[in-house]
């Protein structure tokens, strides 16, 4: 069963032992507004961006988990191959100077 992405902040915050009100001052919000972004069943990205970085962990990838392998492993190939390229820029760069 697939995890929203409340489901893993939540997980993380309980396996960090980091409490609700320590979220609420990192984000500069309200405690509804916290309960409310936990609480609901979806998360923007934004938001999740911003706790992504106030909790420097990230989400995104342990969602991306969720994905089946064969979507995984097509992005793994895209990634090498934009590795790839910009390695045979980098020698053309060094080259031209």
């Amino acid at each position: 069963m697939r995890k929203s992405p409340n489901e893993i902040v939540k997980e993380y915050l309980d396996r960090k032992d980091i409490k609700q009100k320590n979220l609420i001052s990192a984000l500069n919000v309200g405690q509804s507004a916290v309960s409310k972004l936990l609480g609901d069943n979806d998360m923007l990205v934004s938001k999740l961006f911003s706790i992504c970085e106030e909790l420097r962990y990230d989400f995104f990838h342990e969602m991306s988990m969720q994905l089946p392998k064969e979507v995984r492993a097509a992005n793994d190939n895209k990634s090498a191959r934009l590795s790839d390229l910009e390695l045979a820029i980098l020698d053309l760069v060094k080259k031209n100077m």
